[in-house]
């Protein structure tokens, strides 16, 4: 088959209109739905002074759960954390609280959902402090195994990170 300068001109043309519009083509919307895997009682290892988090399903626009991890460095750590759908963007938040419901920030972490691959959440934050990680990574790697992993944002997260392993309660 012969090719003419018009026809080349034409393919150009296309090819160049479909690269234009996949470009164009908006992010994918994530949901709570995304996050239905979270859902359950999640225990850590004992050698990590046995963490846990219960993650409840999205009911009225809010998923919630609980993190207590009940000896770090000698200090006992409470979680309360949410899922939310706001301005089109799934929005996760935690915050820190004492035995006696003492708040450790004045206001919550904020993290955007920016990216699933599979049942691997990647949470980037906004605006978050030092003391918190700014990436972090929820895994589901088998029905029963959830791995959880914080990051700074200088680097990927990888297996050097902060990680909690988790399995899966009866």
């Amino acid at each position: 088959m012969k090719y003419t300068k018009k026809s080349i001109i034409l393919l150009g043309i296309t090819l160049f209109s479909l690269s234009a519009s996949a470009w164009a083509q908006k992010p994918r919307q994530f949901t709570l739905g995304d996050l239905a895997f979270l859902k359950g009682h999640w225990q850590g290892s004992r050698e990590m002074g046995s963490p846990e988090e219960i993650w409840l399903p999205a009911r009225d626009g809010v998923m919630t759960a609980f993190f207590r991890w009940p000896s770090v460095r000698g200090r006992y750590v409470l979680e309360l954390l949410t899922a939310t759908v706001e301005d089109k963007h799934v929005v996760f938040r935690f915050k820190h609280f004492d035995p006696d419901i003492t708040p450790w920030e004045k206001t919550a972490n904020t993290y955007h959902l920016t990216e699933m691959d599979g049942r691997c959440a990647t949470l980037t934050g906004v605006d978050t402090p030092a003391s918190v990680p700014s990436v972090m990574q929820y895994c589901l790697e088998s029905a029963k195994r959830l791995v959880f992993r914080g990051a700074d944002a200088d680097t990927p997260i990888d297996k050097t990170d902060f990680v909690i392993e988790f399995t899966r309660k009866r």
